[in-house]
């Protein structure tokens, strides 16, 4: 520990006349090392450099959507502390973004469908244009399923109906109704 003895000059036990020096050396403490900065470091490489200081490491997965998965995010102690060689260091691992949940958006009208994928923190991928007996601009498909998971940032794709099918009406004017 600090501030305690632990060598002396002349060792304990030895005679000496009165008055005579007795040279004493007190420790500093343990020794120290500093913690480097290991975000953004794949895990494997952050966690032998701070073994190799002779650091005692302990991870943690925890999504984070600005470091890759599978890098460091941070340590406690925070880089730049100094402490003891062979101290515990909790290191946080990025897991990635933390998935979100697909809306469901069957049935609904392509601009509120949009506005729930995109309030979600989801992107509208591809729009298919269909026609279909739905309603025009309904939502009628989409992949990822409803419900599921997905992550931030991720597309959505829907397909839309243009309405029903259309068809021409043939001119029947003076045609017998029969064949009308």
């Amino acid at each position: 520990a600090a501030n305690t003895d632990i060598r002396q000059d002349p060792v304990a036990g030895t005679e000496v006349p009165t008055g005579s020096a007795v040279n004493l050396t007190v420790s500093s403490g343990p020794p120290t090392v500093e913690i480097p900065e290991v975000r953004n470091v794949a895990v494997a490489e952050a966690q032998a450099t701070l073994e190799g200081l002779g650091l005692v490491v302990e991870t943690k997965e925890v999504h984070n959507a600005n470091v890759a998965a599978g890098d460091a995010i941070k340590t406690a102690p925070a880089a730049g502390a100094s402490v003891a060689r062979g101290s515990p260091v909790t290191m946080n691992v990025s897991k990635g973004p933390k998935p979100v949940v697909v809306p469901h958006v069957l049935g609904v009208k392509k601009g509120a469908a949009t506005t729930a994928i995109t309030d979600t923190g989801l992107v509208v991928g591809s729009e298919e244009t269909v026609e279909d007996p739905a309603a025009r601009n309904t939502v009628i498909a989409q992949d990822p399923a409803p419900g599921g998971q997905a992550d931030k940032n991720s597309t959505v794709d829907i397909t839309v109906s243009s309405g029903p099918p259309q068809i021409v009406v043939p001119e029947v004017r003076d045609v017998a109704a029969a064949e009308a």
